[in-house]
């Protein structure tokens, strides 16, 4: 239950924050709009907006993946669109020289110049997703390891407890070396090696 709650969330968390950072980096007056709202929800903790949640989205699913993603979101977010503003304008002008097409610059120009970046920020942002379970799952859940947890420390059961946070942790460094294994040392040093 934790994993498909942590996977469902992240997924939503970065996929909208990889298209928001993308549509700001190419609409800047959009940002410009969204950057005061934005910093606001940035700077509120997660576990802070629970009676919210719970008034807005029942204490169902909805309302525990809203707090994974609004824990998720912001890494993803500030390291993508960071890795798209440093993107070096002499190869985008090779690239119009070249008369590449929109997909070939972004294929052999863009993706490889913020992978490094976006990977980080996937990284962070994953690992957020997992400290945020304990609180997700403290709304009214009947299944998962923060519920262990919680249950385990309403039952005095110190060892269970143990268990619970062990769980989290050995599981959140296999996925952290899946997403590093995704992008080897090598790629990351030669990203931009060979586009032309």
């Amino acid at each position: 239950m934790s994993f498909g709650r942590v996977l469902a969330g992240f997924s939503i968390s970065a996929s909208c924050a990889l298209l928001l950072a993308a549509c700001h980096h190419s609409m800047p007056r959009l940002e410009q709009f969204m950057s005061v709202p934005l910093e606001a929800i940035r700077v509120i903790p997660p576990l802070a907006t629970v009676p919210v949640l719970i008034l807005w989205l029942g204490i169902g699913e909805a309302s525990k993946l809203a707090i994974i993603v609004l824990a998720s979101f912001f890494p993803v977010y500030l390291s993508t669109r960071t890795a798209l503003s440093l993107c070096d304008p002499k190869l985008m002008q090779m690239a119009h020289t070249l008369r590449l097409t929109k997909l070939e610059r972004l294929r052999l120009i863009t993706v490889p110049q913020i992978l490094p970046g976006a990977m980080t920020g996937l990284r962070l942002g994953f690992g957020y997703a997992w400290r945020a379970l304990v609180g997700a799952e403290m709304i009214a859940a009947a299944a998962g390891l923060g519920y262990l947890i919680i249950d385990s420390e309403e039952l005095a059961r110190t060892d269970r407890v143990f268990v619970g946070i062990a769980t989290i942790a050995i599981t959140g460094l296999l996925l952290d070396a899946i997403f590093r294994r995704l992008l080897p040392q090598d790629k990351r040093q030669g990203a931009l090696k060979g586009v032309f």
